[in-house]
């Protein structure tokens, strides 16, 4: 997903050969899950932007600290997973 805001309520982003990348609005809060077999998970979030756990492999957390999270789930058989916001 290019770039998920305010206004979204839930998302899935799958994959099997590829990545799969999630860039959100600044004022976007959601509840992440993000899995991969073959590959790895980043985040380029601002510290304190992000509370949860963040594996090689996994993420399982809540990006901001809104009220209305949006609920997301990415997975990838072969790629990376990148989560960012946007920089507008």
């Amino acid at each position: 997903a290019r770039v998920l805001g305010s206004s979204v309520n839930g998302a899935a982003l799958s994959s099997q050969n590829g990545g799969v990348s999630l860039e959100m609005e600044q004022d976007c809060t959601a509840v992440i899950q993000a899995r991969t077999e073959r590959g790895s998970v980043r985040t380029e979030l601002p510290e304190g932007a992000v509370s949860g756990t963040l594996q090689r492999k996994a993420f399982d957390g809540t990006v901001g600290n809104g009220e209305n999270r949006a609920r997301i789930t990415m997975e990838t058989l072969n790629g990376d997973i990148s989560i960012a916001r946007s920089s507008s």
